[in-house]
């Protein structure tokens, strides 16, 4: 661990990594099977292609199901270093992601109960503005998210772990691991 650590106020952050920038889908979000079939296939054909990976497709892969290849994208983008995607990707990553997230119910974290309304009696003394959430955190309609993450900040590169790490950086696909890996090259 770095004790010289620069900081970046939030502004920096910002101008950085683009956080104002919407990640918008360059196409409409596939609604049906067949279309988010295409684009993983789409997906995997590049990831497959890049010579840096020297990971391909097992035999018979591409008769797979949706699932299947899915899951494969999944793990290929675990496993994958920080090294940008190019910005076609990222929009139709993006793309699919939209649609598999309209799949899911999103909650709102106001929704969420307050510790003082859940544990009336407890003594916890920020109980009114602290609620505890046990769950899929990739359905949270929030503002912000904390991450316990190694000191590269680069996720897990263990596919299918079932870690907060891996299930932020897999909802949010790879621009967060190359996001993380800019902030941390300049701190």
């Amino acid at each position: 661990m770095r004790l010289n650590c620069q900081s970046l106020d939030l502004e920096e952050y910002f101008d950085l990594i683009h956080l104002n920038e919407l990640l918008i889908p360059s196409n409409p979000v596939p609604e049906a099977e067949r279309d988010r079939l295409i684009l993983v296939a789409e997906l995997l054909s590049y990831l497959n292609s890049e010579s840096s990976m020297g990971i391909q497709a097992e035999e018979g892969f591409e008769s797979s199901s949706y699932e299947l290849k899915r899951q494969k994208l999944y793990s290929l983008l675990t496993i994958r270093d920080s090294n940008p995607l190019p910005s076609w990707f990222h929009l139709k990553l993006g793309g699919l992601l939209q649609g598999e997230l309209k799949d899911k119910q999103i909650l709102n974290v106001n929704s969420i109960p307050r510790i003082d309304q859940s544990m009336p009696n407890t003594s916890y003394k920020a109980a009114d503005c602290c609620a505890l959430w046990l769950g899929d955190i990739t359905i949270l309609k929030c503002d912000a998210i904390v991450n316990v993450v190694n000191k590269r900040l680069l996720g897990c590169f263990h596919p299918f772990y079932h870690g907060i790490d891996n299930a932020i950086h897999s909802g949010r696909s790879s621009k967060l691991r190359e996001d993380c890996d800019i902030i941390i090259k300049l701190i």
